[in-house]
């Protein structure tokens, strides 16, 4: 299994309980899902790098976006080109979405000259990517990297037989409009997405 590291931002403890609250009604609902058990985050960069050191130097100096962010509303990812399955999603609002893809920008051009050469095998079928993905991919080592990316905290992705009981229930709860962003952390990902944090930088 490929030794996978990311780049995620942190909601603050309001955002976060939400989204747990989802987690937790949508497993009594349908079990087991991808994505379900990881903690709330939005990913802003997976890839695997040579050199720690400097990786960890860049996020100790790196300057952080305004943390204040809105919340657009539930979205959901059909037929979602990296699992399958119907991606249900908290995205991020127009608003707040110019600030988080310039700083996803920067965190790439910062770090990409210690990526490792050998590409992450999640991404190695492209068949049902856009062009605009795998673009990304080529350049970046991320197929979400630029302006197409569309920044938020995912729920799961859940098997599409699972997928509308799941929405039936959580589309009934009101979401926060807006929130804050509690930290950008630098973690490797472990068996069953548990992620081991290597570095982090609070607001």
């Amino acid at each position: 299994m490929d030794k996978e590291e990311f780049f995620y931002l942190k909601p603050d403890r309001e955002l976060h309980d939400f989204i747990m609250q989802c987690k937790h009604k949508a497993k009594k609902l349908c079990g087991t899902q991808q994505y379900l058990d990881d903690t709330p985050h939005l990913t802003l960069y997976v890839n695997k790098f040579d050199n720690r050191a400097k990786v960890i130097d860049i996020i100790n100096t790196i300057k952080l976006p305004d943390p204040q962010i809105f919340i657009k509303g539930w979205t959901t990812f059909f037929n979602d080109p990296i699992t399958n399955g119907n991606s249900l999603v908290l995205e991020i609002s127009n608003a707040s979405l110019e600030k988080l893809q310039h700083f996803q920008m920067e965190l790439i051009n910062k770090t990409v000259a210690y990526q490792s050469r050998q590409k992450l095998s999640r991404y190695s079928n492209t068949e049902t990517y856009s062009n605009e993905m795998k673009l990304a991919l080529e350049k970046y080592g991320f197929p979400f990297a630029g302006p197409h990316w569309r920044a938020h905290f995912t729920i799961a992705s859940f098997k599409k037989d699972d997928y509308t009981k799941v929405w039936h229930e959580l589309k009934k709860m009101k979401i926060p409009t807006e929130g804050k962003l509690h930290s950008l952390s630098y973690s490797e990902i472990h068996p069953n997405n548990k992620f081991i944090p290597i570095a982090m930088k609070e607001f």
